[in-house]
């Protein structure tokens, strides 16, 4: 049985689990059927509030959603325009490379080989 009690954390009324159990040996149909009304209320009061929980944490979680970032943390190099020579593009593609292996995403042997196939081109 839940009870709402005045909560020394909060300074509000929290519900509390006991074995508390109350007992009516007689009660009018008239606030019997008060009663009933008033715990269906409740209810669905508290029906509401889970369901808006349940939205708002999924909401949180689609506003999660990354568009056009890099992958791993690494930044794209812009393109090059036509006009660069020919080792300006192996040094770029060689930052590229090491900021590759900066971020996790290939492995030091994948790095030194291409390296060096990057460094046959010069």
């Amino acid at each position: 049985m839940h009870m709402r009690i005045p909560c020394d954390l909060c300074d509000e009324q929290c519900a509390v689990e006991t074995d508390h159990k109350e007992s009516v040996d007689y009660l009018p149909k008239s606030q019997a059927r008060m009663i009933y009304r008033v715990a269906q209320e409740e209810e669905e009061n508290a029906t509401l509030l889970r369901r808006s929980l349940r939205l708002e944490e999924i909401n949180a979680g689609t506003n999660k959603t990354i568009i056009n970032q890099a992958i791993g943390g690494v930044a794209p190099v812009a393109p090059q325009p036509n006009g660069t020579s020919g080792s300006d593009d192996v040094v770029a593609r060689l930052a590229q490379l090491k900021q590759l292996f900066d971020a996790g995403v290939i492995t030091q042997n994948d790095f030194e080989k291409k390296k060096s196939d990057l460094l046959k081109l010069l």
